[in-house]
């Protein structure tokens, strides 16, 4: 259900990545790459050419294929690895954050907003992260990957979720950093 438009006010500073978490960077931090091994597709257990490897798989390409969980699990670990307060406390299934901790979190709903807008929302376009501050759909090839002719062609499954008619240069998943930043994010 859509719950409307909010004002929202950041209460401080934060930080975020530059990039997604890669493939490689989770690996090296969690021991393990999902995309490899996990055998399901939109949720469903599938098989091995359907699975998480069939969009990609490589160290400079995105992780996918994980949960919320596994996302918080990995900031811990990160922040462990690093010597940092943990954001979150993690008993079985439930999670809790410690708000005052140092450590790697996933960004708020807010901050994912504010960091998408570029830093802020004083622009109201719908492609607000392309460099020309587009309404133009096409225009989300030069900073996103997106379902395009060549993902059509290179896996049927894209055929129904509909495409833009730019090309922006990879039929699956394109490595981490490989378009253009707005504000310093990719």
């Amino acid at each position: 259900k859509d719950e409307g438009w909010q004002d929202v006010s950041l209460r401080s500073a934060f930080s975020m990545s530059a990039t997604e978490i890669t493939q490689g960077q989770y690996r090296e931090v969690m021991g393990n790459n999902p995309v490899e091994s996990r055998r399901r597709q939109w949720g469903r257990n599938t098989a091995p050419e359907k699975a998480c490897s069939g969009y990609g798989l490589g160290d400079s390409l995105p992780v996918h294929c994980v949960s919320w969980f596994d996302a918080v699990r990995f900031a811990n670990a990160l922040s462990q690895r690093e010597g940092l307060d943990l954001a979150y406390r993690i008993d079985g299934e439930t999670v809790s954050r410690n708000p005052g901790a140092r450590g790697y979190r996933l960004p708020t709903e807010a901050e994912w907003e504010f960091a998408a807008r570029g830093g802020g929302a004083g622009n109201s376009r719908t492609y607000q992260g392309t460099p020309a501050q587009s309404d133009s759909p096409q225009s989300l090839c030069m900073v996103a990957n997106v379902s395009n002719p060549s993902t059509r062609a290179a896996d049927e499954r894209w055929g129904s979720r509909g495409n833009l008619g730019c090309e922006d240069g990879s039929a699956m998943l394109a490595p981490v950093a490989s378009r253009a930043p707005v504000a310093g994010l990719y």
